[in-house]
């Protein structure tokens, strides 16, 4: 008999998330993955493949289980028809999408969209609750509509706290209460039913991309490059600020999602198997980009070093016994409502390995994140042929055509070091 799988620590977190901004009427909880193709999209033959995969029948039957207390687990239904759309645009990705909002109470949680270019080019859109999946899960789960593996079963872990695990608990919750603690800058909050989404993508030359790489190295961004990443975002994210309120700027700070899996792992698909790091930006090195990058870097280390993410796990884990309605009053960001100053994340590398779909050849791929209010900003990092490309998901009434504009001009300044 099929299992569903547990719902884990960050998925209760999200639950609560979506209770708090539920009245924003928001898309904040959907994720996406972009790939462009090149060939002629069959999207009978794409309906046939969805229709007899065994993982995405098992996922189309998966819903939530509710109860007065609280909603712990995913149960499995009858497969659900998967809907696939087909949409003739130009635009990168069509303000009809980001206006879609998937609730946790739908079924199935996900859908295809396929975008019809007039250069006979097409993008398949995969969009899904996150709740059901994160990024790394939508890509596993795209390789095995290429190539299918069998289902695996996932036990529940039933949630024994010994006096360890509660020891790595409180270590984290002084951690974040540390670092989150004193004035934080944060996005405006504007509370509205009448909220927009919109996205800037914004992509690199092979060229640039390799300028920008060594731009890191030169301002001490080491084990990677996402430090520099963090530290260029967060100087454009801080003049805008400046420019707009008129004020001096506060300290920044922002969680950013760590990849629990083990190298290598092909399963499970469902679940966010996510972990965090929280950065503390101090305001005093807003002006210099290499000792914000240097800084950014010991912290890291330092949590790493004192596993951090790992203990913030053991809390997320056993805070899922929380009632979601307590829950959700219980994760009030540093500042009030405000969850962070803004949301980043650095997206794993499109698989090389993962070149066609329904027998197109893939062009390029990109992950769009979900970008919960507040903040309503996030800068979403992603690699594809050796080119970086940045996605920006914003909410319209926070920053208008123009000040994106900007924003798009002076993170290519910062990250390519150019001067004005």
């Amino acid at each position: 008999m099929a299992t569903a799988p547990p719902l884990l620590g960050l998925d209760h977190f999200m639950l609560a998330l979506e209770r708090n901004d539920s009245s924003v009427g928001t898309s904040g909880h959907t994720c996406r993955y972009l790939l462009d193709l090149k060939g002629d999209f069959n999207i009978q033959n794409f309906k046939k493949t969805l229709k007899e995969n065994e993982v995405a029948q098992w996922l189309s039957s998966l819903f939530i289980s509710s109860s007065i207390i609280s909603q712990k687990y995913w149960s499995i239904g009858t497969p659900k028809s998967i809907f696939v759309e087909e949409i003739l645009t130009d635009e990168r990705l069509p303000s009809k999408l980001s206006k879609t909002i998937l609730h946790k109470e739908g079924n199935p949680l996900f859908y295809f969209s396929i975008l019809r270019r007039t250069n006979k080019a097409s993008t398949l859109v995969f969009s899904w609750h996150h709740l059901l999946m994160d990024g790394f899960g939508a890509v596993l789960f795209l390789e095995n509509l290429v190539q299918p593996i069998e289902r695996k079963s996932v036990q529940r872990k039933k949630s024994t706290l010994s006096l360890s695990i509660l020891k790595e608990c409180i270590k984290a919750k002084k951690f974040v209460d540390s670092t989150s603690k004193g004035e934080i800058e944060t996005m405006e909050n504007i509370f509205t039913s009448e909220v927009q989404q919109n996205f800037k993508f914004i992509q690199f030359t092979k060229e640039e991309s390799k300028e920008i790489e060594r731009n890191a190295q030169e301002n001490g961004s080491r084990f990677g490059i996402s430090s520099y990443f963090l530290a260029c975002s967060s100087i454009i994210v801080a003049e805008h600020l400046i420019n707009k309120n008129q004020h001096k700027i506060k300290d920044f700070w922002v969680p950013v999602p760590q990849d629990t899996r083990k190298k290598g792992s092909k399963w499970p698909i469902t679940g966010n198997h996510l972990s965090f790091l929280f950065y503390r930006i101090n305001k005093s090195y807003f002006s210099d980009k290499k000792e914000m990058t240097s800084d950014l870097n010991q912290q890291m280390l330092a949590q790493i070093k004192d596993k951090i993410p790992t203990a913030y796990s053991h809390l997320m884990n056993y805070m899922r016994n929380i009632p979601t309605g307590l829950y959700a009053k219980l994760i009030k960001g540093p500042n009030g409502e405000s969850l962070s100053s803004f949301l980043f994340t650095v997206a794993a590398e499109h698989p090389k390995d993962l070149t066609k779909i329904n027998g197109c050849r893939i062009t390029n791929a990109i992950s769009i994140p979900p970008n919960t209010y507040p903040p309503g900003l996030t800068f979403a990092y992603n690699r594809f042929d050796d080119k970086i490309q940045l996605v920006i998901p914003y909410y319209e009434h926070l920053f208008s055509e123009k000040e994106m504009a900007k924003i798009e001009k002076g993170i290519r300044e910062e990250l390519l070091c150019f001067e004005e």
